[in-house]
């Protein structure tokens, strides 16, 4: 379901509703348990374009949230287009993305045909933690920033504390120096 336009005069919005584009075999339907989630990728391909006119062809202005993507096969694509930023806000979902992000950077590199080594030893994913952690928590993201150099992955603080608390290795988080500032 597509929403085309809002009609001012009428208040109602017009829905455009291709079914071929949605459409799924019958022999595939045949076999397929519901309720099933089904990806439509040439849509999900359609979509990423649009976004990339949005941003005016520069992916790295994008920073899709993992929620809203849900699947791997989805990330796969958008590492396809050559979206490297990302954001989530759970340590589970960064635990799934870290965990693939050598293997979606390897298969765009595959699907370019480039064997030359280089785009592959060049592309780094970078995944921020939007939201505040704490406790255990903080552990996992410090596990999931040494899992692969392919992906980097940095969070948010709501209060300096928070910040110093990491900083000194609090909670089971590596300790480097903040940058001094004066205030």
């Amino acid at each position: 379901v597509r929403f085309m336009s809002n009609d001012a005069t009428t208040n109602r919005c017009f829905i455009s509703h291709r079914s071929s584009l949605y459409s799924i075999d019958e022999d595939i339907k045949d076999v397929l348990l519901s309720p099933a989630l089904v990806v439509f990728l040439h849509q999900v391909r359609s979509n990423i374009d649009t976004m990339r006119q949005v941003m005016g062809g520069d992916m790295n202005r994008w920073r899709p949230h993992l929620k809203t993507t849900k699947l791997p096969l989805v990330w796969q694509q958008l590492v396809n287009a050559n979206v490297t930023h990302f954001k989530c806000a759970t340590t589970r979902e960064a635990r799934v993305f870290v965990e693939n992000a050598e293997k979606m950077i390897t298969r765009s590199v595959e699907e370019r045909g480039d064997d030359s080594g280089t785009e592959h030893n060049n592309k780094i994913l970078d995944l921020l933690i939007a939201y505040p952690l704490y406790g255990p928590s903080l552990v996992e993201v410090n596990r999931l920033s040494s899992v692969t150099p392919k992906c980097k992955v940095s969070m948010v603080v709501d209060s300096v504390k928070a910040c110093q608390k990491m900083m000194v290795g609090g909670d089971g988080v590596s300790s480097s120096s903040p940058s001094s500032s004066s205030s």
